[in-house]
């Protein structure tokens, strides 16, 4: 066999061969999950108050998810639970399963959650200084 045929064989296989190795390192070591959800899959939101669910208008829904998408990792290691004004916010989506939010606390009028489906069920902390809060109590009579 020509040295030239040679060569263009194992240039072929070795391609084949990375090809192979990445595609097995992408399924042994998948990408985290998002954490940021996009308003175009949001079919709608709810939050749930006393066993209710209050639907959010466009312009709540859209405030709200700025808000939740720019929440940051929670560290504290105990986080006092609170009975707060609500039990859940549920983000209802076209393509894939609703999301729930449930809150833990307010931390200096910023809501400290967790949603598993969403984020693996790490605590959260949304930074909004207290707009989150004020949107929230809008949204369901008291």
């Amino acid at each position: 066999m020509p040295k030239r045929s040679l060569f263009f064989l194992l240039l072929g296989l070795g391609c084949i061969g990375l090809a192979m190795l990445l595609n097995l390192v992408a399924v042994l070591w998948p990408k985290n999950p998002s954490t940021f959800i996009s308003a175009e899959n949001v079919r709608g939101m709810a939050i749930e108050h006393h066993g209710l669910l209050y639907t959010l208008n466009y312009e709540q829904q859209n405030q709200t998810l700025d808000i939740l998408n720019l929440a940051k990792p929670f560290h504290e290691e105990s986080i006092p639970r609170q009975d707060l004004d609500f039990e859940k916010i549920v983000i209802y989506r076209f393509h894939g399963d609703d999301i729930e939010i449930k809150p833990i606390a307010w931390l200096n009028q910023e809501l400290a959650f967790s949603s598993p489906s969403w984020n693996g069920g790490t605590v959260l902390q949304e930074k909004s200084s207290g707009l989150l809060q004020t949107l929230l109590s809008e949204t369901y009579d008291h």
